[in-house]
């Protein structure tokens, strides 16, 4: 529903996407790692939690909208393991990041 009100969505009849919010925010414990996944790419979500941090003084932590050198690195491998038809694993990804490094290492030289 935060996702939902954060978003942007609502048909005519809601209230305020600010009292929603502020509802579903203030008596529980948001996960706000999960959080940053999921609005990763929705820009208008991270204006609007901008708006509750700064104007109504909501504990909320600042959520980056670029995603971290490893989630692109994440991101990289499940693609390749897709194309390649393979599942992925945590083996897989370390095979990942040591061909990865190997191959910079390489042309770095």
């Amino acid at each position: 529903m935060l996702l939902h009100a954060l978003a942007g969505y609502r048909d005519e009849q809601e209230i305020d996407w600010r009292c929603d919010a502020l509802l579903l925010i203030g008596p529980r414990k948001v996960d706000w790692r999960r959080m940053q996944r999921l609005l990763r790419d929705a820009p208008q979500a991270h204006v609007r939690l901008r708006e509750l941090r700064e104007q109504w003084g909501c504990a909320i932590p600042v959520i980056p909208q670029t995603p971290t050198r490893f989630e692109k690195l994440w991101d990289d491998y499940r693609w390749r393991a897709w194309e390649r038809g393979r599942k992925r694993s945590t083996a897989g990804f370390v095979g990942y990041l040591c061909e990865r490094w190997w191959n910079v290492f390489v042309r770095s030289r």
